[in-house]
């Protein structure tokens, strides 16, 4: 069962997502380093395949 382990990730990596798209770099460094270690410490190592595959699709940086 997704937890708020899980919740918390995504949102995160929605946020770096969001803020990649818009340009603005430092926001999506806050939520990007947020999303990865919310998403390591997610404890259903099946979730937290998931999450890894999706943050995985987020850009790592904005330039």
């Amino acid at each position: 069962m997704r937890g708020k382990d899980w919740d918390l990730a995504f949102a995160h990596a929605v946020m770096a997502r969001a803020a990649a798209v818009m340009g603005d770099g430092e926001l999506h460094a806050i939520h990007y380093a947020a999303a990865q270690s919310t998403g390591v410490a997610i404890r259903d190592e099946e979730d937290r395949a998931v999450f890894l595959a999706e943050l995985a699709k987020v850009p790592n940086s904005v330039v």
